[in-house]
């Protein structure tokens, strides 16, 4: 009868080495399962309690972000030559009274907010050459914030409950072909 060697203080090592580099699949679910193919995005969360889940899909990629307390940062990664042709990112937060995209490589930072109260109001801004500017319907910057219940219908009210925020980055933040985008987001502001 042949039994299998398994040499336990090598496994236990590289075990190890894996915890502490991060790449446990429960810590990090936006590496790729055994049969799948490897993400073309990579989100790297700077709090420990944030989350972000990367799907693809022929035409875009997902990025939706978890946040507990609802204040956060990000920096998401291309993992291949070039971004998908759409990035998506969903926020499932209450609010979101803050959101900024930032290309460090062409130092542009587009910004955009959904008003918390009234007819929640959405305001873009891009901040390019240190020089603030409005961003109109009409400028290669512009985004679409929609907000959307638990069921992705439209939400009617804000804070949203179960729901999340989600928005297309603009092809002229991908511009350059970046390697990385950093990205922030506020609920709601707190006195």
């Amino acid at each position: 009868m042949h039994g299998v060697f398994i040499h336990v203080p090598l496994v236990r090592l590289m075990l190890l080495t894996a915890i502490v580099m991060g790449c446990v699949i429960f810590e990090r679910p936006h590496f790729a399962r055994a049969g799948e193919p490897a993400p073309i995005v990579i989100a790297d969360m700077k709090n420990k309690k944030d989350r972000a889940t990367i799907r693809d899909d022929p035409q875009s990629t997902f990025v939706s972000i978890t946040s507990p307390s609802g204040i956060g940062e990000a920096v998401i990664r291309r993992a291949t030559n070039n971004w998908p042709k759409q990035v998506v990112l969903r926020f499932h937060l209450r609010g979101l009274e803050q959101v900024s995209i930032r290309n460090a490589e062409a130092d542009v930072t587009l910004r955009g907010s959904v008003l918390s109260h009234g007819n929640h109001r959405r305001k873009l801004e891009l901040v390019r050459d240190k020089t603030l500017s409005r961003v109109g319907q009409g400028s290669p910057y512009s985004m679409k914030i929609e907000a959307f219940q638990r069921q992705g219908c439209p939400a009617q009210k804000i804070p949203l409950d179960e729901g999340y925020f989600q928005m297309k980055i603009p092809a002229a933040m991908l511009k350059g072909n970046p390697e990385r985008l950093s990205i922030r987001w506020i609920d709601f502001y707190r006195s």
